[in-house]
């Protein structure tokens, strides 16, 4: 096949031969940074002077960046003008949606952590002996990722004494009802990282009941119980 043959002026072969000349023949400076990237695409480039012609001397000898730059000028296009500002604003607030969908809100975390605190409790061994509402004996456990802590004591005159507290302060106002003496304690602020609460059952409350009669301890807006 005979090859095409292009005719042009003197002055257009002399422009070819300038441009060819001016191009170097290795390249010039380090490899575009994304912050440079992003800088020089934008209109105009936000470049001091004297960096924007050493990144314009680097684009003109190295084909990767220069084809990499030229990548992100025509996407960047689909972002200008009035379409592409709509086009983005739609695209933020689906963003915003999605993450609004994925955090979980306060009464989440809130709800969370009282169904853990009721499920731990729902499950400590049934022990007469330390939970009976008659024969008291000390009794301490903890939960096993050790953020909960539940003790039971019986001083010389045969009150009890309720202590429950966590280091979950998501539970601060959680309400622990003691059955069948119908009494609540609530967790409250004790230490910067540490709710915590309290409460006495008297010997004569105790004496009221069944010799057989045990305690039970449920949290509040949760069905589970210690019976």
């Amino acid at each position: 096949m005979t090859p095409k043959q292009i005719k042009a002026t003197a002055g257009q072969v002399r422009q070819l031969l300038d441009d060819v000349t001016r191009v170097p023949s290795t390249v010039l400076g380090d490899h575009l940074t994304d912050g440079q990237f992003v800088a020089a695409s934008m209109d105009p480039p936000e470049l001091e002077r004297d960096v924007l012609a050493q990144v314009e001397q680097h684009l003109a000898s190295c084909s990767e960046c220069s084809d990499r730059m030229e990548h992100l000028l025509t996407v960047s296009e689909a972002w200008r003008g009035p379409a592409g500002e709509q086009r983005l604003a739609e695209v933020s607030q689906r963003i915003r949606d999605q993450f609004v969908a994925a955090t979980p809100t306060v009464t989440d975390v809130v709800a969370s952590a009282v169904a853990r605190l009721a499920e731990w409790l729902g499950q400590l061994p049934q022990r007469s002996a330390a939970l009976g509402a008659v024969a008291g004996a000390s009794f301490e456990a903890e939960s096993p990722g050790r953020s909960e802590y539940l003790s039971i004591d019986e001083d010389d005159e045969g009150s009890l004494f309720i202590r429950i507290s966590s280091y979950d302060c998501s539970l601060a106002g959680t309400r622990v009802t003691v059955e069948p003496f119908g009494q609540t304690l609530t967790l409250e602020q004790v230490l910067p990282d540490q709710v915590g609460g309290e409460i006495v059952i008297s010997s004569s409350a105790r004496r009221k009941l069944a010799p057989r009669a045990v305690m039970g301890l449920t949290v509040e807006g949760s069905k589970s119980n210690r019976r």
